[in-house]
């Protein structure tokens, strides 16, 4: 149960006024997975973008863009994406920002919204397309310079699609530098599920409840053991 509440938004790139739902802020607390996406609840996932019913734009809030969204609205390709098959709407609706996210060559923003329109897909149980926009969003980050959160996000997306040698390489990058809270658990507890062959979700509090996370640990010296154990395999192979 949520408390969206329905207002009317005049449209940024066509101007058309429609009613679109508009998340309460308790709707926005929710648990994170550990590629660090939105924290928002995922049960209001369908209402995290709006959708304009006449020119098709796609935002966060409608009334709100910048002129090179509404330049690449008009353009025959987007018509074409808007046309495209889909397996669900809220993922038809991520797939589109990211295109326009990709227009602007806003290719972090494009790559969460394709983790998004992914986290759609694991919830429709389709694993292979979920998979599949996990590929597509890893490219959008390859060969630029990324933030810590961004690797980290990296990171989860490379042992999701089972990309066991750059996941691997990732971390072992990651562990050569001084990570802050919660960066340091979830880079060590990735190191344990890639050396397992674990492509699973799991969430922030899953990694901080664990025997991998620094903070939580009992006993250093075994944790610090491990690390070096899994480090050491993961650069033989």
């Amino acid at each position: 149960m949520t408390n969206d509440r329905k207002e009317d938004v005049r449209c940024f790139c066509c101007g058309e006024t429609s009613e679109q739902s508009v998340l309460s802020r308790s709707s926005q607390l929710g648990v994170r997975d550990i590629d660090l996406r939105s924290g928002m609840m995922p049960s209001t996932m369908g209402s995290w973008l709006q959708e304009c019913p006449n020119c098709g734009y796609v935002a966060a809030d409608l009334a709100k863009g910048d002129e090179r969204d509404r330049l690449f609205v008009q353009t025959e390709k987007y018509a074409a994406l808007c046309e495209l098959p889909q397996f669900s709407r809220r993922s038809s609706r991520f797939l589109l920002r990211a295109a326009i996210e990709l227009a602007r060559e806003d290719f972090e923003r494009a790559f969460d919204s394709t983790l998004c329109a992914a986290g759609d897909a694991d919830d429709c149980n389709l694993s292979d397309i979920a998979r599949g926009l996990r590929k597509i969003a890893s490219r959008y980050l390859a060969g630029r310079p990324l933030t810590v959160d961004l690797r980290v996000s990296l990171l989860d997306v490379l042992r999701r699609v089972s990309d066991w040698a750059a996941a691997a390489a990732l971390a072992v990058e990651l562990m050569g530098e001084n990570l802050g809270h919660p960066h340091a658990a979830i880079v060590c507890f990735q190191l344990g599920r890639i050396e397992a062959r674990d492509d699973r979700c799991y969430t922030l509090s899953q990694v901080l409840r664990s025997n991998h996370d620094p903070e939580a640990s009992n006993d250093d010296a075994e944790h610090l053991e491990h690390v070096v154990h899994v480090l050491g395999r993961l650069k033989r192979r």
